[in-house]
């Protein structure tokens, strides 16, 4: 009897060491799981507060001073095309990228954009050309008016919310991101006056509410045969792969329809010159364009590529700095999201400035031409910062996350449903992408 209940005691002791072990092996594990991926440390907010997220933006300046981890280096090649950076990575990945959110951020903080400010947007006696209302909430893209639909501007609009739709889907938190309602303008030029996101602005007082947007062209342009953003890096990477810099054509190419005096300027300033290999298009010609036109890629085998604005910017310039070449431009007054890591002088340049009317083209190309050392010096830092960094997909999805961001900081906070709480203001994008309208019968 007594033999028996030791039994019984020594097993029930054997038992609790058992549990013991088990759970300091538990324990060990979970903390070299967390130890050794440090993005589980960050708990999705709504663990630990089921409260919407307040709109807070944190300006770029301020956030290079989070790190994405000790080991983690963002790498062109295994990143480049990574949609979903967390935004620890994109503001310590692409700190020159925020600075037009973070300007228009500052200019509103004062003033907040309001609900009836993109109502006299879309009607009445100051409706712009062309706009589209949309909206995001909890992470989700709706369309809510699509008033200003047109077939002019062929895929654009498409283009532009399909961008905007896959930079929210790779994000692993977009439901925290902030709720907020937007207008799209997405002509050559973006309304006066008016809160609109645009492809482009001036710094004048008729584009002071403007918030730049990546353009159409990230996605995909397909009318000029342009095709995807990726498709034209690969083709371009293939070019550059074939021809290192010093077996570049050492001429400057240019082509383009001369629209406007920028551009006559610089077909007037490169004529007859054995450095330029500068020709204006026409577009309606069939044997012109079979002469002259030169694809996206081909530009990579010149080591000078010449950059003029159009209509307002010009499409063309996000994919030649694609190039490890030169790129040799006037004063740019219509700005684009990446703007801010062009550098036109010191140790970091990485593209070439001349007089607004090219007048000092000749012997800007004769000094370069001359030094092809310093030409390729600003070559590869056009490489590294820009095709390698800045003008990769994973940095335009970050602009993307960052403007939400950034406008709904100063925005009013949109709401779901019409008045009756019942139906829904706008429609999803998975649909609305389908049939191309906010509105329709069942059948």
């Amino acid at each position: 009897m007594l033999l028996a209940t030791n039994l019984r005691a020594s097993g029930s002791w054997c038992d609790k060491r058992l549990l013991l072990l088990f759970l300091f092996s538990l324990f060990l594990f979970i903390a070299a799981l967390f130890t050794f991926n440090p993005s589980l440390r960050q708990l999705p907010r709504h663990f630990i507060d089921d409260r919407p997220a307040a709109h807070h933006f944190i300006p770029t300046s301020a956030s290079n001073d989070l790190t994405a981890g000790e080991s983690w280096i963002f790498d062109s090649t295994k990143d480049g095309q990574n949609y979903g950076l967390s935004d620890v990575q994109c503001s310590s990945t692409f700190p020159k990228l925020y600075t037009s959110i973070d300007e228009m951020v500052a200019r509103h903080a004062s003033k907040l954009i309001r609900a009836k400010d993109l109502d006299a947007t879309m009607t009445g006696d100051h409706a712009v050309t062309i706009p589209v209302k949309a909206m995001i909430f909890e992470g989700e893209l709706f369309v809510v008016d699509d008033g200003g639909m047109t077939d002019f501007y062929g895929t654009r609009l498409f283009a532009t919310l399909d961008s905007l739709h896959r930079a929210l889907i790779a994000f692993p938190d977009r439901a925290q991101l902030p709720n907020c309602e937007f207008i799209i303008s997405w002509g050559d030029k973006p309304a006066r006056g008016a809160p609109v996101w645009g492809y482009t602005k001036k710094d004048t007082s008729e584009y002071y509410n403007t918030w730049l947007m990546p353009d159409f062209g990230f996605f995909s342009w397909p009318e000029p045969k342009t095709g995807a953003y990726t498709e034209v890096r690969r083709a371009m990477k293939k070019v550059e792969t074939d021809t290192p810099f010093e077996a570049k054509i050492p001429k400057l190419v240019w082509r383009g329809a001369p629209l406007i005096e920028d551009r006559v300027k610089l077909l007037e300033n490169s004529q007859d010159k054995d450095w330029a290999n500068v020709r204006g298009i026409n577009w309606e010609d069939k044997e012109d364009l079979e002469k002259n036109h030169l694809t996206l890629a081909e530009h990579c085998r010149y080591m000078f590529i010449g950059h003029v604005s159009g209509l307002s910017w010009s499409g063309q310039g996000k994919y030649v700095r694609n190039c490890h070449s030169v790129i040799v431009s006037h004063t740019l007054e219509w700005r684009e999201i990446y703007d801010s890591a062009i550098v036109y002088s010191g140790p970091e340049q990485n593209a070439v400035r001349v007089a607004d009317d090219w007048s000092d083209l000749d012997a800007t190309m004769k000094t370069l031409l001359a030094n092809t050392t310093a030409a390729k010096s600003i070559a590869d830092n056009a490489k590294d910062m820009l095709r390698d960094r800045y003008l990769t997909p994973a940095a335009e999805a970050c602009y993307w996350r960052k403007l939400i961001q950034g406008y709904a900081s100063v925005s009013f906070d949109p709401e779901l449903y019409e008045a009756d709480k019942q139906t829904l203001r706008g429609v999803p994008y998975e649909s609305f992408t389908l049939l191309r309208k906010v509105r329709w019968d069942a059948y």
